[in-house]
């Protein structure tokens, strides 16, 4: 017989969008495209339903992603806890807890009207919304022929309920538990969930709600109340609440400040963008429908294009916007300094086809350097984005309604009935980060020229070299950014053959302040991880 049981229970709230995919499809009412005269629904990859047609997390990808960190963080009693790696080992042992599907909890999270008239194809049901993303051809840089793809997803500030059971647990294994679950709220070692993690998406806020336990004394009491009222169920909701002083005893001792250190080897680059233009990141579900029936267009007074906006109406550069643009720009350095065999492309027509999916580390190798960056199928990239936003205390916003027309390019008149107007911001301030994980890179073979070139990127952006966003040609999306900020790791948790390639001494890593006042020992590393960019794309000519 079960000596003990343990419920813990607490809340996980969004701290930015999460996307778990059911691989299924789904679609919107206003979420079409006509051809032939008839509409026809667009796919979108649905996020994961509940049977009350509801978003929520599967047991099994919280089960999953807590023993992943477990073994990141090296806490002890792993197998205790989540079971046997490989259950048909001899000595395989069932995990002591249970891991109930976490549920929207509808007391705490809501999307007002308002604020769901800023969300794409909003569906207060499923309370879920829609990410549009077409791919960017990083050699026209347009957008990619048939490459426009639509998945749901789950807002900022949504709670689900979390429920953790326990048999058999000794109280430092429900510790340990509360450590993990600590993890989420942790900055430092910035624990995601489900799609898009490097996109800054799957971030959490956990809170501990209860905990709840029965001894093994009081086990008799409650078979017999199971009995007694003919319940079928498992129990968990006769167990009885721990006294206040013991919890907060236990959630003192789960703290994360108690893990074993565990050093951070990340580069984090503080980034704000200083848009010298208008500033547009297209949100169609907020925009004039093009239909066949011009009785309806004529009816249909919104723009034709405008801001996306966060649920809080803020505009919005997406992470994986800007990510794109680094991209081609790194392409575009490598392919200028070596030649066109330097990058892939990712349509398999240029010199060097697009790089094969990997499925083993040793193969990481065998990706083109952009690849080895920024990631491919089968490696998540080593550089992580968060998006981007007004920075605060910033001037407001002054959004403007411009008129176009296109021109017949044979008459050169106004073409008939090509009329269109754009909503956008003009000279918005936005901040993010971008975060170099360095023990990745060094896995994937690079050294210091992977830094040259994120070096020669972040110079391009700072120039105004780069665009961001819609309608370049027209002039939008013209930006210089600062780089205010950059937080370098300790000397001793960078990966060694990162640090075989730095010259300087361990006190003078500090001087790495990119783009502005180098001293001679960051120049000189700067020179010498430029020339090992030159010789790795001499090598792929």
């Amino acid at each position: 017989m079960s000596s003990n049981r343990w419920l813990i229970e607490g809340t996980l709230t969004t701290r930015s969008s999460l996307r778990i995919g059911s691989g299924d499809k789904t679609t919107r009412p206003h979420l079409y495209f006509e051809e032939g005269g008839k509409k026809r629904m667009v796919e979108v990859s649905s996020f994961a339903i509940d049977r009350n047609n509801q978003a929520y997390i599967p047991g099994t990808t919280m089960k999953g992603r807590l023993r992943s960190l477990a073994e990141t963080i090296s806490l002890p009693g792993n197998d205790s806890i989540f079971g046997s790696h490989d259950p048909q080992e001899i000595n395989a042992v069932g995990g002591k807890v249970t891991f109930f599907d976490a549920h929207i909890d509808s007391d705490i999270t809501g999307v007002s009207p308002e604020e769901s008239l800023n969300l794409a194809y909003w569906d207060n049901d499923r309370q879920t919304a829609v990410s549009a993303a077409g791919t960017i051809n990083r050699n026209t840089r347009t957008a990619a022929d048939k490459r426009l793809f639509h998945r749901e997803f789950v807002v900022e500030g949504t709670s689900f309920k979390l429920c953790l059971g326990g048999v058999d647990m000794t109280e430092a294994e429900v510790i340990d538990l509360l450590k993990l679950l600590n993890c989420f709220n942790s900055q430092e070692l910035n624990v995601g969930l489900g799609a898009g993690a490097s996109d800054g998406w799957g971030r959490f806020e956990w809170k501990l709600i209860s905990l709840k336990t029965l001894e093994h004394d009081e086990l008799i009491d409650w078979l017999t109340s199971a009995m007694s009222d003919g319940s079928s169920s498992a129990g968990w909701n006769n167990l009885r609440q721990i006294t206040p002083d013991r919890q907060v005893q236990l959630e003192k001792a789960a703290l994360i400040s108690e893990l074993p250190e565990r050093p951070v080897a990340k580069i984090s680059i503080g980034i704000q963008l200083n848009f010298e233009s208008n500033f547009l990141v297209n949100d169609p579900s907020r925009t004039k429908r093009n239909s066949d029936n011009k009785s309806e267009d004529a009816n249909d007074n919104r723009p034709n294009n405008t801001p996306l906006l966060t649920r809080n109406g803020k505009v919005l550069l997406p992470a994986s916007s800007i990510r794109g643009a680094l991209r081609s720009q790194a392409e575009r350095i490598l392919r200028t300094i070596g030649s066109a065999h330097s990058a892939c492309y990712p349509d398999s027509i240029g010199p060097r086809p697009a790089c094969k999916p990997i499925k083993t580390i040793d193969e990481v190798q065998t990706l083109c350097p952009a690849c080895r960056i920024f990631g491919a199928p089968g490696w998540r990239s080593t550089v992580e984005l968060t998006d981007f936003t007004p920075v605060e205390n910033g001037d407001g916003l002054t959004v403007e309604k411009q008129e176009f027309v296109a021109i017949d390019r044979f008459t050169g008149g106004a073409a008939p009935g090509l009329k269109f107007n754009v909503t956008s911001v003009y000279k918005p301030k936005l901040a993010g980060h971008l975060t170099v994980d360095l023990i990745r890179l060094d896995k994937s073979g690079a050294s210091g020229w992977a830094l040259a070139l994120l070096v020669l990127v972040l110079r391009d952006l700072v120039e105004g070299d780069i665009r961001l966003g819609f309608g370049s040609a027209k002039g939008f999306g013209e930006v210089r950014a600062l780089i205010p900020q950059i937080n370098i790791p300790d000397w001793q948790v960078i990966p060694k053959g990162i640090r075989n390639d730095l010259i300087c001494k361990e006190e003078e890593l500090s001087n790495l302040t990119f783009p502005v006042s180098l001293s001679d020992d960051a120049r000189s590393n700067l020179e010498l991880w430029l020339e090992q960019l030159a010789a790795v794309c001499k090598t792929l000519q």
